[in-house]
Order: C-alpha cells, then sequence, then structure tokens
C-alpha cells in the first residue's frame, strides 16, 4: 500500500477532510449566501429573500466542520461526523421536497438531491470506523 493509500484509508483523515470540507462550504455560502440560493435554482427574488436563511445553515455547517476537525484532532470525532451524516440526509430529504413540488430546480438542488444520499452514507461508514478505533 502506498502513502497515499494509506492516508486515504485512514478514518482520522478521513474525519478531518470531511471537517475542512464543511467548512468550506459554509465559508462559501456564508460569503455569498444569494449564489448559493441561486444554484439551488431559486429566481433573483427569492434568492435575496432568503439570504438570512443561506448564512444559517452556513453557520451551521461551518460549526460541523469546525467540531469535527477539532474533536478528529482531539482523539475521536466520530460524533461529529455522525451528526453532520443526520444534516446531511435532512438537507437532502428538505431539497427533494422542495423539488416536487417545483420550488427548486437548479443544478445544486440536483447535486444535494443526488450527493446528499452519498454523504450520509460516508458519513456514517466514517463514523463507525472511527468509532472502532476508538
Amino acid at each position: 500500500m502506498t502513502p497515499s493509500e494509506s492516508r486515504l484509508m485512514d478514518p482520522h483523515a478521513s474525519a478531518l477532510a470531511i471537517g475542512i470540507g464543511r467548512v468550506a462550504i459554509g465559508t462559501a455560502f456564508a460569503a455569498l449566501p444569494e449564489l448559493g440560493v441561486r444554484l439551488l435554482g431559486t429566481d433573483a427574488a427569492t434568492a435575496r429573500r432568503v439570504g438570512w436563511l443561506s448564512r444559517m445553515v452556513a453557520g451551521r455547517d461551518i460549526a460541523l466542520g469546525a467540531g469535527t476537525i477539532a474533536a478528529t484532532r482531539n482523539g475521536n470525532g466520530a460524533g461529529w461526523v455522525l451528526g453532520g451524516a443526520f444534516a446531511d440526509a435532512v438537507d437532502s430529504a428538505a431539497v427533494v421536497m422542495a423539488m416536487k413540488q417545483g420550488r427548486l430546480r437548479g443544478p445544486g438542488a440536483w447535486l444535494i438531491a443526488v450527493g446528499g444520499p452519498a454523504l450520509t452514507v460516508l458519513g456514517l461508514f466514517q463514523a463507525g470506523r472511527l468509532r472502532r478505533r476508538a
């Protein structure tokens, strides 16, 4: 096994990557809340009206990511990774319902609808691996 393969297999390295990704995505949504909502497929007026909501979700993801990073560095981030997986599942379900109602139709909505369940499974898998290592 090569050193890069070993890092990919390491649950702590994977948890750190999940945490860093959450912080990065949360920061992007916090900085550009209207763009994030527009990518979901809303019109400009709706995006302006719900920019505050985008910042709320961004704050949640930044907190989940930072908590994951800190807990993983201090020994075990399984609980934080599990919390993130739950958030991904809820986000995905909410976006799918909004798509069925015709409220969302953009590429970001499709990415969450398809990617959310995959991220949920990844989070559950990684949390289990972290718990077994603890």
